[in-house]
Order: structure tokens, then C-alpha cells, then sequence
């Protein structure tokens, strides 16, 4: 019987999170608005690429947390995951919103 080993804890505190929204878009990291979004996979790429070297130059492990809720479709999720271990990072996390439900500054307004 083959047991799991447990994983190496990784400091998430300089990661980077990458927020798939409903229409498939991934907000940057840090974004503010939802127009803050990349514009392609080559985009995206290349901005974890930069974000490697920085951490590679400040010995630091590059993370990634690639979050989204249950509207995301999956295939978008793994077109996300495969772009960023292009980018050479292989610390990934997954953050997953199960409610569904807009966040206090998503709700309608009244």
C-alpha cells in the first residue's frame, strides 16, 4: 500500500494569485477592477516568467494560487495550470469559491 508523503509547507505570502472569472478571463494578480485582466496566454506567461526570475533572484520559491468558484469551467482551469507550469512554476495552489454567491462589493445594489 502506497501512503502519501505530506507536502512541503510553502509560504504563500508572495504569491501570486491568479482569479479566473466567470467569462474565462484571469485577472492579474493584485488587480483592482475587472478590466485588470490579461489579455493572453503569451501574456500571462511571460508576466510568471518575470515573476520566477524575481523570486529566483531573491531565493524565494515562486508560488501560484489559481482560485475561481464553481461557475469556472474546468477546462479554463487547466488551460491556467498548464500556462503557469510553462512559465516554469511548479508551487500551485488551488483556491475555489464553492458559494457561488458575488462577494458584498459584487452584490446588486438595492
Amino acid at each position: 500500500v502506497l501512503q502519501g508523503q505530506p507536502s512541503d509547507t510553502v509560504l504563500t505570502e508572495d504569491a501570486r494569485t491568479l482569479a479566473i472569472n466567470e467569462d474565462g478571463t484571469v485577472a492579474k494578480s493584485g488587480s483592482k477592477t475587472a478590466d485588470d485582466h490579461y489579455d493572453s496566454m503569451a501574456s500571462m506567461i511571460a508576466d510568471l516568467k518575470q515573476y520566477k526570475e524575481e523570486c529566483d533572484k531573491g531565493k524565494k520559491t515562486p508560488v501560484v494560487v489559481i482560485a475561481g468558484d464553481r461557475q469556472v469551467k474546468w477546462e479554463r482551469v487547466m488551460q491556467v495550470w498548464n500556462s503557469v507550469k510553462t512559465a516554469g512554476i511548479t508551487q500551485i495552489s488551488f483556491q475555489v469559491d464553492e458559494s457561488g454567491k458575488p462577494t458584498p462589493d459584487e452584490a446588486p445594489a438595492k
